[in-house]
């Protein structure tokens, strides 16, 4: 698989899934999520170049995955996007996606996998993202729990890194919360 494709994170809506706040960089150093959910009518966005695919609509013919989210997977090709990021899984198959180099991954596994390679950024992304809800306001820990209803092995990990953190440098965790 190339190293230099973006990920696109889309439902069949259009919306954003749930790992739409980090601003993070997928392995392949491409900007993968924008900051806040976005209500995107068609055409999809290719949420790793941050600029609106067109052009996906005659590929829509042919595809094998779900006919409500070919759009997304057509955007997708088009986008030469390396990932999927959806909560959606059965309506990507691996052998409707696998042609056209493409995975799709769930945001708890995607997730995970972001944090692994860098821990202190996706922290320091969700305190951020706790920061700027204002209306109503959320602390850390309360967004950690909502999140945790949808990608739970992703928050696990981040609350066992936390801990190991605070553990060896409570000051350096303290400064990436924005305490």
């Amino acid at each position: 698989m190339q190293h230099d494709r973006p990920s696109v994170s889309l439902s069949a809506s259009g919306r954003a899934n749930a790992s739409h706040f980090l601003g993070l960089s997928h392995p392949n150093g491409v900007s993968t999520y924008q900051k806040r959910y976005l209500d995107m009518p068609r055409p999809v966005v290719d949420l790793g170049q941050g600029r609106p695919v067109s052009g996906y609509e005659p590929v829509i013919d042919g595809l094998t995955n779900d006919p409500g989210d070919s759009h997304v997977l057509a955007a997708a090709i088009v986008g030469n996007a390396q990932v999927i990021v959806t909560t959606n899984l059965r309506h990507f198959p691996t052998e409707a996606c696998e042609p056209y180099g493409i995975q799709a991954q769930h945001p708890d596994a995607f997730l995970t996998h972001a944090l692994r390679i860098d821990t202190e950024r996706v922290i320091s992304a969700l305190a951020r993202q706790a920061s700027s809800k204002q209306n109503p306001p959320i602390s850390f820990e309360q967004l950690l729990d909502r999140l945790a209803e949808t990608i739970p092995a992703f928050i696990g990990e981040v609350r066992d890194a936390m801990q190991a953190l605070n553990a060896r440098d409570p000051a350096r965790l303290e400064r990436l919360l924005g305490s």
